[in-house]
């Protein structure tokens, strides 16, 4: 299953912002967004099997140099988000088009 992410580059890392289960509700939350940064829609494919109906996993992998995190990917499981993001990553649970309404 693919999805639309919003990634934002900032401050020398990337984050998830926002998962849609559209381009077009992408589009919609984009314009009516009001935060730094500099926002793309990413159409990334699931990795896993979804265990929650509407509910993925993101993960972001952290860079101890900078004391940043970076955008990995989304995953049906948030043990297979934990093992990709590492012991120092970041889950998020994201629910589709929750930052619609």
């Amino acid at each position: 299953m693919n999805i639309y992410v919003i990634v934002t580059r900032g401050m020398g890392g990337s984050h998830d912002e926002a998962v849609f289960s559209s381009r077009s509700l992408a589009q919609q939350y984009l314009s009516q967004r009001d935060s730094q940064g500099d926002p793309n829609i990413v159409d990334i494919e699931v990795r896993g099997n979804i265990e929650e109906p509407n509910k993925v996993f993101t993960a972001s992998w952290y860079e101890r140099a900078s004391d940043i995190h970076h955008f990995d990917g989304v995953y049906g499981s948030f043990e297979g988000a934990k093992k990709a993001a590492g012991e120092k990553g970041l889950v998020l649970g994201r629910v589709l088009d929750e930052r619609i309404g």
